[in-house]
């Protein structure tokens, strides 16, 4: 009988443990996704921060 819950409790932890494993490939994944869509955004902020700089040149031009 304890024989029997120690074999339990043993499957119960490995199931745990790829229970874990399978979370643990989820979040990194979804933090690789994170990561490339973090910087998509900084290189889109960086080309709208060209841009706000190319458009204070112009309108620079119009000040007297």
């Amino acid at each position: 009988d304890s024989r029997n819950k120690v074999v339990d409790v043993v499957n119960s932890l490995a199931l745990i443990a790829q229970e874990n494993s399978a979370s643990t490939e989820q979040t990194t994944a979804s933090m690789e996704e994170l990561n490339a869509t973090i910087n998509l955004v900084s290189d889109q902020a960086d080309d709208l921060l060209k841009l706000a700089h190319a458009l204070q040149k112009e309108l620079d031009y119009f000040k007297m």
